[in-house]
């Protein structure tokens, strides 16, 4: 049958807008580009005494119990890293409550380096990219985002010998000049800090060099701080102890967190 040359071009043109749609994998079978996304995945460095790389999970609508699960796998394979989102598990016991869950996926101590990057959806879809590991930051590069959604690219590393916290309390006389007073003498103890702007996993640095928490602690007044510490961390505990000592720990509450995933 002969094709007149408009026939021919407007078949050529449905061809093209059907493969545009479609991304053909090795097995031959149709895969859609653009899945919307159930899950969140964002980036975390657990501190302890060996650090530990983390992908972390949450499901982008609320789940109606809040014991519902993450059914996911995830590993290291020399320079590769693995995470395959399963599906959500509802829970036998359902505890009620319209909340996202969660999940933590660890991979591990990461030597500074380039580690390849597949995020694998319900065994169908696949993500790839590259993460970037070196002393001030994890970088991860995706090349798609089908099925999940990347809550941020850049995670800032905490230095060794890091400490930060907080100086809460209800009222601001007298508690208020107390914390003044820790503060001066915790600085007089350390180093200023020198973190560049960004987020940390657990605490954000902002414009202004402040420490901002995930939540805010539950007293009305409140100061955040953050310090390089000079290797004196009895020094810095026996400070604590005076502080908390007498009436202070009635007024007013002092959080302190280490590099190495302790609280003071």
């Amino acid at each position: 049958m002969n094709l007149s040359r408009m026939q021919r071009l407007l078949i050529g043109f449905a061809a093209m807008m059907l493969l545009a749609g479609c991304n053909l994998t090795d097995d031959g079978k149709d895969t859609v580009v653009k899945v919307q996304a159930e899950f969140k995945v964002d980036l975390f460095e657990e501190l302890k005494d060996s650090r530990n790389f983390q992908f972390r999970l949450k499901t982008i609508d609320p789940q109606p119990c809040i014991n519902n699960s993450i059914d996911y796998t995830a590993n290291r394979v020399l320079s590769r890293l693995n995470l395959a989102i399963h599906e959500i598990i509802e829970a036998q016991d359902c505890i009620e409550g319209m909340e996202p869950v969660s999940a933590e996926a660890s991979l591990g101590y990461l030597v500074n380096g380039a580690y390849e990057v597949q995020i694998n959806l319900k065994n169908t879809i696949v993500n790839e990219g590259l993460l970037e590991v070196t002393n001030e930051a994890f970088v991860l590069s995706m090349s798609t985002e089908n099925g999940y959604e990347l809550v941020r690219e850049e995670l800032r590393r905490i230095p060794n010998r890091y400490i930060w916290g907080y100086v809460a309390y209800s009222e601001k006389n007298p508690a208020e000049q107390q914390a003044i007073n820790f503060l001066g003498e915790l600085a007089g103890m350390t180093s200023p800090s020198s973190l560049t702007k960004g987020y940390y996993g657990y605490f954000t640095i902002n414009d202004d060099n402040v420490v901002v928490l995930p939540s805010a602690p539950q007293p009305s007044y409140f100061k955040t701080f953050h310090f390089q510490s000079n290797g004196n961390i009895n020094d810095i505990k026996a400070l604590l102890d005076e502080y908390r000592a007498g009436g202070n720990a009635d007024i007013m509450e002092i959080r302190l967190y280490t590099w190495d995933g302790k609280i003071l």
